[in-house]
């Protein structure tokens, strides 16, 4: 069985890494586009992607745009709001993580695919 993990970076200037286990055997890879993300999920066909990004907006929100009238759905996930209780956890719609999540949602649908 094979289980990839992937730390997806907000930027295709920055390396996502991947981290493949495959039997007893782990294996690591740098991807800097989606393409190549892809690429290398269609080389070793994984059972089971795990990414950590946000795969989806917050519940009642159609885009990270603070001008769309969706702004007033909140900037977290009810997890994160969960999660909050136990410390700091940045908004979807801080700088860095609206990219991220961005790339994580185009991600998340070219998988689907």
């Amino acid at each position: 069985m094979c289980i990839m993990g992937i730390d997806l970076s907000g930027k295709e200037e920055n390396p996502s890494g991947i981290c493949i286990l495959r039997g007893v055997e782990i294996l690591f890879e740098t991807c800097f586009t989606d393409d190549e993300i892809i690429e290398t999920v269609e080389n070793f066909n994984p059972r089971l992607i795990v990414i950590d990004a946000p795969l989806s907006l917050p519940r009642g929100r159609c885009c990270l745009e603070k001008e769309c009238g969706c702004a007033s759905g909140g900037h977290f996930h009810l997890c994160e709001v969960e999660i909050r209780r136990y410390g700091p956890v940045l908004p979807v719609t801080f700088h860095g993580m609206k990219m991220l999540t961005m790339k994580g949602l185009s991600l998340n649908e070219k998988l689907k695919g």
